[in-house]
């Protein structure tokens, strides 16, 4: 027996989780009404499973109405302790600030951007998953849990337990034809950590009102909320979308500036 179990959260009215599990029982000899002891037992394995699932209870550990701020609600400032970016820092090392997400069904990518664990993503990605996973390049999982988000310009907050050095912020603009590269887990988990080398297409490109970075370096799904950064190792920009009419990539893909991600979280830089 086959069962795909929905849970429904009525404060977003969505479905936040949707959990398959399946599930079989056995009968060595023939008894009364089997037809029923069958499908009651196949579906009682379904039920233990259903409850052992990580996205089931991630999904009933989810955000309290006061735990994240309503859509279009004025954000309290919120000092922060990243830093900018100053000596540069070798790929590697940026890779390591560079974490897997995972939230409920959903997967894709985050930067850690402060010692004390605050990691900057998508809000496509995880915010309005309340408690998420974070993975980290070594392999290693820590819980993670979703502070503040901003649904227009697509970014949001989690703080969690560091287990690694912060990327650097570089405020400085980006310039036409500068190389800029990507790190993110592209399609697949087993992909984290991957970097692509691209040019900065367009400093400003202006999108329904708002303003990204475009860039030909390569991005896909489950890069949205990875990093972009400079040959120093320094973070400008965070991936949220490619354009691929048809599926086709053009490689005209667009990113978050890291100034407009930090500011419509209200976070401001603590010491």
């Amino acid at each position: 027996m086959k069962v795909e179990w929905q849970v429904y959260s009525t404060s977003q009215a969505r479905v936040v989780a949707r959990v398959p599990t399946e599930g079989e029982h056995l009968l060595v000899k023939a008894v009364d009404g089997g037809n029923h002891v069958l499908l009651q037992g196949a579906f009682a394995q379904n039920v233990q499973k259903l409850v052992a699932s990580e996205s089931f209870r991630n999904a009933l550990s989810g955000p309290t109405a006061a735990s994240i701020p309503p859509p279009g609600a004025a954000l309290a400032a919120l000092r922060v302790a990243y830093r900018p970016a100053a000596a540069p820092v070798a790929f590697d090392q940026a890779a390591r600030g560079v974490v897997s997400i995972f939230a409920g069904q959903g997967m894709g990518s985050g930067v850690l951007i402060s010692a004390d664990g605050y990691i900057l993503t998508n809000h496509h990605v995880a915010g309005e998953a309340g408690r998420v996973r974070v993975r980290w390049a070594d392999g290693t999982d820590t819980p993670g849990e979703v502070v503040r988000a901003d649904r227009g310009r697509d970014v949001a907050l989690i703080k969690t337990t560091a287990k690694t050095a912060p990327l650097g912020i570089r405020t400085a603009p980006v310039k036409l034809g500068e190389t800029v590269y990507a790190i993110g887990t592209p399609k697949e988990r087993d992909f984290a950590g991957t970097l692509t080398r691209g040019v900065v297409s367009s400093p400003k490109r202006v999108l329904d009102g708002r303003s990204y970075i475009q860039s030909d370096v390569a991005i896909t799904n489950g890069n949205s909320g990875g990093a972009l950064i400079d040959e120093k190792g320094g973070l400008v920009g965070l991936s949220v979308a490619g354009y691929a009419p048809g599926g086709v990539p053009l490689g005209i893909n667009f990113f978050i500036p890291i100034e407009e991600a930090l500011q419509s979280l209200a976070l401001t830089p603590a010491g």
